[in-house]
């Protein structure tokens, strides 16, 4: 048998031999989790034998749960995540100072710990260069669904974006009391740990939308970066705090650049209703720097080519009277 084959075999078997609570037939987190990751492989969204805890990640999760789950269990994504590691191809990857998260008497249960102890998991390396395969994919994906979705065996999941897809036209089209008035139900829905994995993803699809609204250029300097493997230097901000307004709409964001973001969300910086940006007497720079942002006082900031995109005048208004330092 070539080596290869022989290692296929290998992960076949334990692809069809988790170890699951037995609690209504078995528990179907880990088999979502891999049917995700799978997926994101599939469609290139995962290029290294990194697998971060991404919106992407967490709504193919969710997807692929809605559509194959029929017991009463719960999907928490933080679950599997955390216990494939007992599969020993799955390596979680800790941040200094939470080593005690991989501990026999410690274990991690909510998404919150979840992001605070794990920088990333990787699989075993001869796992992840089998999976470049995508005839390797499909036989150890189809091994899954036969196994612990028999009845879904034949069936082609669907694209597991469409939840995602549906939030950024939301957050484009929508308007702010609408989108409140649906986050708000969904917190007298959801348990407090599918509201933090829900409010992760539209976080992450918010940000991707004022990225996209402002061509990946921060509205003030101009910098403009695109990268990959979702690596962004750009950042969709809020300008109404969302802690306060629950308000993911595009007219609540802009794109700016990390240190412009700061002082933004310091009051170090403002917008004028002229789109003009607004530099604090409190904010003294040391010395000039071709870096610096003094240089940019009284600029007219770059907005979407849209004007129903445009920062909301009441939202501005708010950050001047409640955020900026005077």
């Amino acid at each position: 048998m070539p080596h290869s084959q022989k290692h296929l075999s290998f992960y076949s078997k334990a692809f069809t031999k988790l170890k699951r609570a037995h609690a209504y037939g078995g528990a179907p987190h880990k088999p979502v989790l891999l049917l995700s990751m799978l997926h994101l492989i599939h469609t290139g969204q995962l290029l290294q034998n990194r697998i971060y805890i991404t919106p992407e990640l967490v709504s193919t999760f969710k997807d692929f749960w809605r559509q194959l789950v029929t017991t009463p269990h719960t999907p928490n994504f933080a679950l599997p995540f955390y216990h494939l590691r007992s599969e020993g191809f799955w390596h979680l990857m800790i941040k200094p100072g939470h080593e005690l998260a991989l501990t026999a008497s410690h274990s991690i249960k909510s998404f919150g710990s979840l992001q605070a102890a794990v920088a990333w998991a990787e699989l075993d390396g001869e796992l992840f260069l089998l999976l470049q395969d995508p005839e390797n994919r499909a036989l150890l994906r189809m091994l899954l669904l036969e196994t612990y979705f028999k009845d879904y065996a034949d069936a082609q999941l669907q694209p597991a974006t469409p939840y995602l897809f549906q939030l950024e036209a939301e957050m484009l089209q929508e308007s702010p009391q609408l989108y409140q008035t649906k986050y708000q139900e969904l917190q007298r829905q959801l348990s407090r740990e599918e509201l933090e994995e829900e409010t992760f993803v539209r976080d992450g699809a918010f940000k991707k939308v004022i990225a996209n609204l402002y061509g990946h250029t921060c509205a003030i300097s101009g910098l403009r970066v695109e990268a990959t493997q979702n690596i962004s230097m750009i950042d969709g901000c809020h300008i109404k705090p969302w802690s306060l307004s629950h308000d993911d709409t595009a007219t609540n964001g802009i794109a700016l650049c990390p240190n412009l973001h700061r002082a933004f969300d310091r009051g170090l910086i403002s917008l004028d209703d002229e789109y003009r940006l607004l530099l604090s007497p409190h904010f003294v720079e040391a010395e000039a720097s071709p870096y610096g942002i003094a240089q940019f006082r009284g600029k007219q900031v770059l907005l979407p080519q849209n004007a129903s995109w445009y920062p909301a005048q009441e939202n501005l208004a708010y950050h001047r009277e409640r955020v900026f330092l005077r």
